[in-house]
């Protein structure tokens, strides 16, 4: 099914459910052999009969129809005369009326079904049992799956054709961190190089990293939590303004920026106090918002401050956006899920690039405050109850 416009034809995705299994393993007491529905979406407009099938796995949240209407999955679907599916990750469905969740509810012990392991068997279990299910499109044995998936769900990728081979043909596993590490650093390099990538210049990061640096210099200097909360009063209002730890409140300053580089430059905006929206990259590296960035000869003071007003415009605008979906009756997010995985399986923390970098990439200073350390990460999951202990 789709929509044709002049030149473009966009398909829309079938919306389906798949019985899955519950627990695959049968290590929770009281549901094994049990069932729940998966979401998944389903489109065939430019399948041929003995063309492969595109299984596009979903990650940390809910699955949308928009990502079945662009980019490589579609792209491939088109050139191969292929099948597209995009199945939903056990819980991550949940925002969504309560979607492909297993369990009757998302407490801490129905989270021990929340796992990579999990979902690998889920994946696995569907592709063995579309064929059966969907008659109409004469799959057989020979018909060639090929799974497709971008950071965590790349690595699913990777991982379920590792697993079973016999089962999918290929994978393609974009910015997949197969090897999970706690001590994940590198991702706030990274992070510095995008921006540099995506603004054609260093200035702008280098401003950055001074500014963090200016903010953890005047962090050492704080001695009381008095002292600390009216510190954070500068970057936020209420309620972050009252963060508890150090850490929260650097990480919360340090990884704003982190959505451009993973997503995107067209990804991240946010509105600025009078009205307008810029993007994040606009705002750090087009040298008219806060020009102090990309300003060699700015102080250490001025790009606190400059600091300052970023975030506090940052924050302010989504959570107006936060309040929208509140009242809208829209769930804020699943990130709990995520965060148990990473507690209880992988960690990829991201912590601040150390300054004694034995591999000489650091810029000017880190990218992130160097508060942000594998002990806060699980000092976060002791607070949070999850299990501590990546494996």
């Amino acid at each position: 099914m789709n929509l044709s416009g002049s030149n473009v034809s966009i398909p829309i995705p079938e919306e389906h459910y798949f019985r899955q299994k519950v627990d695959h393993f049968g290590e929770m007491q009281g549901v094994n052999g049990t069932w729940f529905n998966q979401y998944f979406l389903l489109v065939d407009d430019y399948y041929k009969p003995g063309g492969p099938v595109f299984l596009f796995i979903g990650g940390e949240a809910a699955i949308k129809t928009v990502e079945m209407q662009r980019g490589l999955p579609l792209e491939l679907a088109q050139q191969y005369n292929g099948l597209l599916l995009h199945l939903e990750h056990r819980f991550y469905g949940s925002e969504v009326n309560g979607r492909s969740v297993p369990t009757a509810d998302v407490n801490l012990p129905s989270l021990s079904l929340c796992t990579s392991q999990q979902a690998i068997e889920d994946l696995a279990y569907f592709v063995q049992s579309f064929p059966s299910q969907y008659r109409k499109y004469n799959l057989t044995r020979e018909t060639k799956w090929i799974s497709i998936g971008g950071s965590y769900p790349g690595a699913l990728s990777a991982w379920l054709r590792q697993k079973y081979p016999n089962l999918i043909y290929a994978a393609h596993a974009s910015s997949a961190p197969v090897l999970a590490l706690e001590n994940f650093w590198r991702y706030s390099y990274a992070v510095g190089e995008a921006f540099d990538y995506f603004s054609g210049s260093k200035s702008c990061m280098n401003g950055w990293t001074r500014a963090i640096q200016a903010m953890d210099q005047k962090m050492a200097d704080i001695n009381t939590y008095q002292n600390m909360l009216s510190f954070q009063s500068n970057f936020f209002s209420e309620p972050l303004s009252q963060l508890m730890y150090p850490a929260d409140f650097a990480s919360q300053v340090s990884m704003m920026i982190a959505t451009t580089a993973q997503y995107g430059p067209n990804y991240q905006t946010f509105t600025l106090p009078n009205g307008n929206k810029t993007r994040m990259l606009n705002a750090l590296c087009d040298g008219k918002l806060f020009p102090a960035f990309t300003n060699r000869n700015a102080t250490s003071t001025i790009l606190l401050s400059s600091l300052q007003n970023l975030t506090k415009a940052y924050y302010a605008s989504i959570e107006t956006s936060a309040r929208k979906r509140r009242r809208d009756g829209q769930v804020a997010g699943s990130w709990h899920f995520w965060w148990y995985q990473i507690c209880n399986e992988f960690g990829y923390w991201q912590v601040a690039q150390p300054l004694d970098d034995p591999i000489q990439l650091l810029q000017s200073y880190s990218v992130y405050s160097q508060e942000i350390t594998v002990d806060y990460f699980r000092l976060v999951c002791q607070t949070m109850k999850y299990p501590s202990h990546p494996k």
